[in-house]
């Protein structure tokens, strides 16, 4: 079971003069949430904020350890239990519960007679039932995690308590983040309905206020592409040498990060990448190796480790090759000035601008980054462009000295 929170600063670590909220997770729990612990940011250098702040990640982590524990975590789901085990009737219940004047017990008699659903009890089987990716089911694990912090009961939640709600997180997190969350929750009705036979409004669709035009600080902050100049200064200035590699790889490739950290050497040709497993149909493509990196290919594969091109990164929880050196490249960046404007998919961006620059066609363009082609006549009919255009167009993508 989880325990009490501790004396003040319990629950608090420091890390670069940020304070975090850590909770470790009992052992019997590990395995099934893939960590021993949660950790996050609370964004802020002052101990008391610190503490203020987090108070509702606690409360959020305690929900999803008891609904993974699959144990009663509550008054509520204590009395559920004895009435269920209970051989008597709904009446003879409801006399007991007016007799001790127990309201606990009287919510407990509409869940177990079916005119209330307790959300706890029905996560975790919900989780179980989805075919999605770990990491995912991780993030949904959370984002129920804070469902169960606000509602415990179908009957508590409804349209107008989902907007005040969304519009206090809205505070605080994206609309990106909130619309999500949202779409979790909405899936999670459709379960309910689904096993419990209950036909419920959907009290979570369009309550994200849309969006209107951007604003310019709203433009502004979003990702940019590097200048071309400034490719060739990330690759002469990183002091690491798989890092440098990765950049070079994408800066003439305009592979997404996961596709290169995932690159195997089966999949590497003497004149070409074979990118299989995409996020999309379009996404598996064939990508001609840039005249300017074939000895660069060439060695890493002769060099190679292990059984992929680039070797030696590490897994993450999730099977994920880049987490790590994203992060890397991350602190890099940084280092040399660069706001959170620019990632590592700014290289892609930077690539692609090269070739618009270069008048490659935009359906050439569309086959070497994997984007789907949308017109009727080259996406529904071609087989696709040929290799020597491919070729002929990746070899046109140039960066200029500084």
């Amino acid at each position: 079971m989880v325990h009490s929170w501790g004396s003040m600063n319990d629950f608090i670590i420091k890390k670069r003069q940020t304070y975090y909220a850590r909770l470790r997770i009992p052992k019997h729990l590990q395995n099934k949430l893939g960590k021993i612990a949660f950790v996050q940011s609370l964004k802020t250098r002052d101990i008391r904020e610190a503490n203020i702040r987090k108070l509702s990640l606690l409360a959020q982590w305690r929900n999803i350890l008891q609904v993974a524990d699959n144990g009663p975590s509550s008054e509520l789901e204590g009395a559920l239990a004895v009435v269920r085990s209970d051989g008597s009737g709904r009446d003879t219940q409801e006399d007991l519960a007016t007799s001790i004047g127990n309201p606990v017990l009287f919510e407990a008699i509409k869940i177990a007679h079916g005119d209330d659903i307790l959300l706890a009890e029905h996560v975790e089987a919900h989780l179980k039932s989805l075919s999605v990716a770990p990491k995912t089911l991780d993030e949904r694990r959370r984002a129920l995690g804070i469902l169960l912090a606000k509602y415990s009961k179908s009957s508590e939640v409804d349209r107008k308590s989902v907007k005040l709600w969304v519009n206090k997180m809205l505070a605080d997190k994206s609309k990106a983040t909130v619309s999500k969350m949202m779409s979790t929750y909405r899936v999670f009705w459709t379960y309910l309905e689904q096993v419990t036979g209950t036909e419920l409004d959907d009290p979570f669709r369009d309550v994200v206020p849309k969006g209107g035009r951007k604003t310019k600080a709203a433009v502004a902050a979003e990702r940019k592409a590097f200048p071309p100049e400034d490719i060739l200064r990330l690759i002469k200035d990183c002091p690491f040498t798989d890092l440098q590699h990765l950049i070079t790889l994408a800066a003439y490739s305009g592979c997404r990060i996961e596709e290169l950290c995932s690159l195997k050497l089966t999949h590497v040709k003497d004149d070409r990448f074979v990118i299989e497993d995409a996020k999309s149909a379009a996404g598996n493509r064939e990508i001609p190796i840039h005249k300017n990196i074939t000895q660069l290919v060439a060695r890493l594969v002769d060099t190679s480790t292990d059984e992929y091109l680039l070797s030696g990164l590490t897994f993450n929880m999730y099977g994920d090759r880049s987490n790590a050196i994203s992060k890397r490249f991350g602190r890099f960046k940084k280092s040399l000035g660069y706001d959170e404007r620019y990632v590592f998919h700014s290289i892609r961006k930077t690539f692609t601008s090269r070739l618009e620059a270069a008048d490659v066609p935009e359906l050439l363009a569309a086959r070497l980054l994997g984007h789907e082609v949308k017109t009727i006549s080259y996406g529904l009919y071609s087989s696709g462009s040929t290799f020597p255009q491919l070729r002929d167009a990746i070899n046109h993508v140039e960066y200029h000295k500084p």
